[in-house]
């Protein structure tokens, strides 16, 4: 039996295979980050509570870096601002090292059964000083006192080992509000 097609696991089953030569499987279908979060446990939320009040035009309110060695990858992005509209802008690999009065957040693990912890550095701050150049990717536009909107990059935002995702305002004084949703994931996948 040449041309037989048998299972994987040495139970001796044949594959279905119909008149137009088609196989015949059962497939469950899920979205990789579903797995993620189900199987390896490495799908969090980043919230920046609180709030985040910003100084000046263009100043860098957000900055994630990955310190893992798979990569990163951002699905969700949530904002909502008080007070005026404000525009957040998203960038990847800005130079330097981020200063200047830091709070240091921690991720949370959406999967209630794992103990995981995200391997980035996250900080927010009115003005995250030390840092230039970075490359645009994307921005959302935040109307005042209204509901959150969100950027969901259908391809996800891919934050390799030891790179930046940063988010910079285009308002002064402007309270912002929101999130980070991303997973880890083995670059071979």
């Amino acid at each position: 039996m040449p041309d037989t097609i048998r299972d994987g696991v040495g139970h001796g089953f044949l594959a279905q295979v119909d008149s137009k030569n088609r196989l015949h499987g059962y497939n469950v279908v899920e979205q990789e980050a579903e797995w993620i979060n189900r199987v390896e446990k490495e799908m969090y939320s980043g919230s920046w509570d609180g709030g985040i009040t910003s100084t000046a035009a263009d100043d860098v309110i957000v900055y994630l870096k990955n310190t893992s060695s798979k990569d990163l990858i951002i699905t969700r992005i949530k904002h909502r601002c008080t007070g005026a509209n404000g525009t957040i802008s998203f960038w990847v690999n800005m130079d330097g090292t981020p200063g200047g009065v830091l709070t240091t957040l921690t991720p949370a693990n959406r999967n209630a059964g794992s103990n995981n912890v995200a391997d980035c550095e996250y900080y927010k701050s009115a003005d995250i000083t030390g840092l230039s150049s970075g490359r645009k990717i994307g921005s959302v536009y935040g109307k005042a006192d209204e509901e959150f909107e969100y950027a969901d990059p259908c391809s996800g935002f891919i934050v390799p080992p030891n790179a930046n995702f940063a988010i910079k305002t285009s308002s002064n004084t402007v309270t912002h509000y929101g999130g980070i949703g991303f997973y880890f994931r083995d670059q071979e996948v």
